[in-house]
């Protein structure tokens, strides 16, 4: 929005009505505008109120635009700042924020002094004037004020959408030193869901999450009193023991019926186990009989040992349900049983992934990897060489993207976008037109409008900006602005990631006139 109200100023210093209801930030974006503009600007700023006079108005607008200046505050504010200003031009921008609660009388004075600079032609004075107030005044203002040109331009404040409303609400909760945990933030997001997106409501939402005692979400205060005393008493004590103790041991008394015990000695039967002797673990069969023991103490050591019977009678289920023939069975090789490593796993998973028939031995070690001794590995079966080479054949092609039947239309370009000035000064001030983009470089906007598919729905216009050409996108006619915002909504979403804003055809014919 800041961004707007500073190119509306720069094209054609207009009279700018920006409605939002209160609290929407009206006061913010005036303020972030008044620090964007720099010299040769001079900015004024004043808070409406029904209580202050009309005297006293002119002297606060004046001194800041003219400071130390001797004026009486009585004339009209037109008639001070054209004998106060001279013949050198300058560019004013008054800004009156909460402007419904001023008297209507002050706000067509400022009307008169803009139309009064007008009169003055090219070369003298630009002035820009901001007024923000709730969009029921501002609507019923732009229908009263006519004599201009360029009629008043409206703006309207939009809400928060839902990653800026988060944004903010975080923002309040750190700045007041409020802790921010997955838990509290959950909470706090489901709350979000009743807000409408307007700054005033997240501040609300973030100081009732901070001072409600019984909120759920408020971390607990520290008891720093009980702290203190109990801090307090743990010294004291480790005090008095460091006194006490050393005594103690000092003065410890000994008895003279103190028996020394011998330790046993150890017989020939029983040699004595020595203590730096390592731990052994037996490796013996299973009282069923499968021959298979596991030592789970040490992952990286684990071993298992499985009898050459039941890797006989596995490798003899295996060749069964791989569906592989033969007369006579072949003698197994021998077979030590034990893995120590699983590293050893690793040719028989390349020789699953390439087709080969899984070895005797190698069916061993799958054997002893399983956590159960009876489970067979399954083996695929070869694939038809005709079969694969189709497979590899038609892979490449599933994975290529559907190619689409180029658009018969020819492509927009930069020339057959523009527009004649004749076409958009015929249109009507007062309607209202919606701004897509603009660019220093037309070939950009064409480019954006082949993406887009817009051609044939928009028009394009060349202007100038900070002297140099400048090249506007614009889209549609509209009776008025709520209309305009009513066509924004139901853009696409890549439009609308460019914040495309209502624009009246006034604004449009000035700035083809420049």
């Amino acid at each position: 929005m800041v961004l707007r109200l500073h190119h509306l100023l720069e094209f054609s210093f207009p009279f700018i009505l920006l409605s939002g209801p209160q609290g929407s930030g009206r006061t913010r974006v005036c303020e972030l505008l008044l620090e964007r503009l720099v010299a040769p600007w001079r900015t004024a700023f004043v808070t409406g109120s029904a209580t202050t006079p009309l005297d006293e108005l002119r002297e606060s607008l004046i001194q800041q635009l003219v400071p130390h200046s001797v004026f009486d505050p009585h004339d009209t504010l037109g008639d001070n700042l054209f004998r106060l200003l001279g013949e050198t031009p300058a560019q004013l921008l008054i800004v009156l924020d909460d402007a419904d609660r001023l008297p209507e009388a002050f706000v067509d004075e400022l009307w008169e002094l803009a139309s009064l600079n007008d009169a003055l032609g090219r070369g003298h004075n630009k002035m820009g004037f901001v007024l923000t107030a709730p969009q029921p005044w501002c609507e019923r203002l732009a229908a009263r004020l006519k004599g201009r040109e360029q009629p008043p331009v409206e703006m309207d404040m939009e809400p928060l959408s839902a990653a800026e409303q988060r944004t903010c609400l975080q923002y309040y909760l750190l700045r007041g030193n409020y802790p921010l945990d997955q838990g509290r933030w959950d909470a706090l997001e489901r709350l979000l869901s009743a807000v409408t997106g307007w700054p005033v409501e997240l501040v609300a939402l973030a100081e009732k999450t901070m001072s409600s005692k019984k909120s759920s979400f408020r971390a607990k205060p520290l008891p720093l009193n009980k702290w203190g005393a109990t801090l307090a008493v743990v010294v004291a004590v480790v005090l008095l023991l460091s006194w006490i103790v050393p005594s103690m041991l000092r003065q410890a008394p000994t008895t003279s019926g103190d028996i020394a015990v011998p330790l046993p000695v150890p017989s020939a039967a029983e040699p004595a186990m020595p203590e730096t002797a390592p731990l052994q673990h037996a490796v013996l069969p299973d009282e069923a009989g499968d021959g298979m023991t596991v030592d789970s103490q040490n992952y990286e050591g684990r071993r298992v040992v499985i009898a050459d019977q039941v890797v006989q009678d596995i490798m003899a289920h295996q060749s069964g349900v791989s569906g592989a023939t033969s007369s006579a069975a072949a003698p197994l090789p021998a077979v030590s049983g034990a893995v120590t490593s699983l590293q050893e796993l690793t040719p028989v998973v390349e020789q699953i992934k390439q087709g080969e028939p899984v070895s005797s031995a190698t069916a061993t070690l799958v054997t002893q990897a399983k956590p159960v001794a009876s489970q067979a590995v399954p083996v695929s079966q070869p694939v038809a060489p005709q079969t694969a080479k189709a497979a590899a054949v038609s892979q490449p092609l599933a994975s290529k993207p559907p190619v689409t039947k180029a658009a018969s239309g020819k492509p927009a370009t930069a020339a057959s976008l523009r527009v004649p000035n004749a076409t958009l000064l015929s249109h009507a001030p007062r309607h209202y037109t919606i701004q897509l983009m603009a660019s220093a470089d037309a070939n950009a906007l064409a480019r954006f409008v082949n993406q887009q598919h817009l051609a044939g729905q928009v028009w394009m216009y060349e202007t100038q900006f900070k002297g140099a050409p400048w090249f506007v996108l614009i889209k549609g006619d509209y009776a008025d602005s709520k209309q305009a915002s009513q066509a924004i909504r139901q853009l696409s979403a890549e439009l609308q990631k460019n914040r495309p804003w209502p624009k009246s055809f006034a604004q449009v014919h000035k700035e083809l006139k420049q």
